[in-house]
């Protein structure tokens, strides 16, 4: 949430030494001034991809395409089975 209460944390935190661990750094720590510009500037790129259009693959060529696929808590994730 990107309020300007509660500071973003993108997946890769940076870290600063602390004895014999680490503790998070700030975000002006980490050179970010801006830490809601930081999050969009990051998000600018998957939000802009877009999957190539559908055409058909030469005979003989496997054609799998997964879009935004989620899979939660399963014994078996995902099985693709080809045509015999």
């Amino acid at each position: 949430m990107l309020d300007g209460v509660v500071p973003p944390y993108a997946w890769w935190q940076q870290r600063l030494p602390d004895g014999s661990g680490s503790k998070p750094a700030s975000e002006q720590t980490a050179s970010i001034a801006d830490p809601q510009q930081y999050v969009r500037d990051h998000l600018a790129p998957l939000r802009a991809a877009k999957p190539r259009p559908l055409t058909p693959a030469p005979s003989g060529v496997t054609d799998v395409r997964l879009y935004r696929v989620a899979i939660d808590t399963a014994s078996i994730a995902l099985r693709i089975v080809g045509g015999h």
